[in-house]
């Protein structure tokens, strides 16, 4: 059997809705588990993706976020004393602000039902991302194609 995005896709996870806000997402992420959320609006359309990854941007200085060191020297943070009461009051400040403001949209593996398992493991690899799932066509949310699904299923295949 040649497996597809249909046979491995998480069909109802849990998503967020545009109009929600950070505390709102926040309080999802926490009390769920859970870190990684498509954002679909009333129409069904997928939006973005929203994560803690998202959050943790949040607490951190946007003069830092706006230069990520990425593959290069890490700036030097040790001067920048933080108390868990700053990083709370950060988040109680930014609360009321949409997540549609900080939402990931690029640089998503976007699939179809009928997307091979290999091109979605190649996808998912390449972008280190879950792998999100629509209608042909459209932009119509059908699920996610998780890392750790993947993995499920082949710990559970037989053969």
């Amino acid at each position: 059997m040649n497996y597809t995005c249909r046979d491995i896709m998480i069909d109802h996870p849990l998503t967020l809705h545009p109009a929600m806000t950070i505390a709102e997402a926040f309080e999802v992420i926490h009390h769920r588990g859970v870190r990684y959320f498509p954002v679909v609006d009333d129409a069904g359309d997928f939006v973005g993706i929203f994560s803690s990854m998202s959050l943790i941007e949040l607490l951190l200085p946007r003069g830092i976020t706006a230069n990520p060191a990425r593959g290069k020297k890490l700036p030097e943070l040790d001067f920048m004393k933080t108390t868990v009461e700053e990083l709370r009051s950060r988040l109680r400040e930014r609360g009321q602000e949409p997540i549609t403001d900080h939402l990931v949209t690029e640089n998503i593996p976007l699939l179809y039902p009928e997307t091979s398992l290999m091109e979605a493991l190649y996808l998912i690899y390449q972008y280190h991302s879950h792998a999100i799932i629509v209608e042909k066509g459209g932009r119509r949310f059908l699920g996610v194609v998780s890392i750790n699904g993947i993995l499920d299923h082949i710990q559970g295949a037989k053969g």
